[in-house]
């Protein structure tokens, strides 16, 4: 799936060329869901990322989830 972001918002983007490539496990996407930060996908091996970081951690981030339900990530493995 291709996204941009402008302003803060997240647009479908099927069209344009992308910055950056994330490429997100099953694991990596539950994790993220539940408020894992992009640096303990990339730990665990759960997300990988191709060409701008900065952008695709800050997307990453944008979309986890609160961080207090980060403890459950071991309950749901």
């Amino acid at each position: 799936m291709r996204v941009q972001v402008a302003g803060g918002l997240v647009h479908a983007a099927p069209d344009c060329e992308p910055s950056a490539t994330i490429t997100l496990s099953m694991a990596g996407l539950r994790a993220l869901i539940i408020g894992a930060t992009a640096s303990q996908l990339e730990r665990d091996g759960d997300v990988s990322i191709d060409g701008n970081r900065r952008r695709a951690r800050a997307l990453l981030s944008a979309l986890s989830g609160p961080p207090l339900l980060g403890g459950l990530r071991s309950q749901l493995g």
